[in-house]
């Protein structure tokens, strides 16, 4: 995994953890698996067309992920209390949403992600620097 570059991440069902993937050439690859993952200006995403069909077949496939940017320094340690946290269940809601407020996060921009634990919190920061 290359720090300082995008990558998307998502949460993998057969491994139980978060895969990162990374723009290798022209392709996406998978460059990485974590527990916990730290992104930087990052964006929620749902490929609707596969939602629908994970609705439709009720096979489950990638189709949801939160892309950013990978920080240079992953030694951060971030207390998540006071992050808001993001929900997506393609069953439940079309796009990732607030899980307090329900209020989409779809294409939204936050200036900090942390993935951990099966979950995902957010936060908008001023003057971030990685």
């Amino acid at each position: 995994m290359q720090n300082g570059k995008v990558a998307r991440v998502y949460w993998n069902l057969h491994r139980d953890v978060f895969s990162i993937q990374q723009k290798v050439g022209k392709s996406w690859l998978v460059v990485g698996h974590a527990s916990s993952m730290i992104l930087l200006d990052a964006v929620f995403t749902v490929n609707e067309k596969k939602r629908l069909q994970v609705i439709t077949e009720q096979k489950k496939n990638v189709h949801a992920m939160v892309v950013g940017r990978v920080p240079r320094l992953m030694s951060w340690i971030i207390e998540v209390d006071s992050y808001k946290q993001a929900y997506y269940n393609p069953y439940k809601v079309s796009q990732f949403v607030d899980s307090e407020t329900r209020e989409s996060l779809q294409y939204s921009c936050v200036d900090i992600v942390k993935l951990f634990n099966k979950s995902i919190y957010y936060k908008n920061i001023r003057g971030l620097t990685s």
